[in-house]
């Protein structure tokens, strides 16, 4: 009588392919995720910035700061955490009404670092008075 199934070697060999295959994969995956967060991270800091500039074309001075080595942004009166990430540059960004221009020299240059892996970075650029963002 033939019956359909695995043995028992067929599974443990495998369960040990599978094995060695996520042992190769975790890091990169892993990795991957960090460069996702830290991207994530890069954006929200340039959102905040755009958001700084169209509050100051209503009217009142607005103004992002960043520390070196904070995971979090001071937008106004609040602070704004860049999860997964810390910024590498110390700078202030004032915008004055009533077009929400740029106070200082240009372009503006803020690094955003992985937390769980320093050597993955992005960059936030403000290359114009009137606020421009890039993030690379």
């Amino acid at each position: 009588m033939n019956r359909g199934g695995f043995t028992l070697l067929e599974m443990l060999v495998v369960l040990g392919i599978l094995g060695i295959l996520l042992a190769i994969g975790t890091p990169g995956y892993l990795r991957w995720l960090a460069g996702l967060e830290t991207q994530g991270a890069a954006v929200e800091l340039a959102q905040q910035i755009q958001r700084v500039r169209t509050e100051a074309k209503r009217g009142t001075e607005q103004s992002v700061q960043t520390v070196l080595g904070s995971s979090s942004v001071t937008v106004g009166s609040r602070s704004v955490v860049l999860s997964g990430a810390t910024v590498q540059t110390s700078d202030t960004l004032t915008f004055q009404p009533p077009y929400g221009t740029l106070t200082g020299a240009t372009p503006r240059v803020m690094t955003v670092r992985s937390t769980r892996y320093p050597s993955l970075t992005r960059t936030v650029r403000v290359i114009s008075i009137m606020g421009r963002v890039i993030v690379q």
